[in-house]
């Protein structure tokens, strides 16, 4: 938790909007839940950018997630 509030820190310090919050259960439906009750316009997200093997174990949260959300996500990798 003090990582992420380190992060958010950092982000006013560069004169960005910033928030956090935490969710609970599975990654994209937790994370799908926040962008709906914030009303998000844009979430952005990261990607490991792992291989085709790995991506397959690895890559489900970001594909589940862009199916639970209407807002366009933009994947950093």
């Amino acid at each position: 938790m003090d990582s992420l509030e380190k992060y958010k820190d950092r982000l006013i310090e560069m004169g960005y909007k910033a928030h956090s919050h935490v969710g609970f259960g599975s990654r994209s439906s937790a994370i799908g839940n926040l962008a709906k009750e914030l009303g998000l316009d844009l979430l952005v997200v990261g990607a490991h950018g792992h291989k085709v093997f790995k991506d397959a174990i690895f890559g489900g949260t970001v594909d589940a997630l862009r199916h639970k959300v209407d807002i366009p996500v933009l994947i950093i990798k």
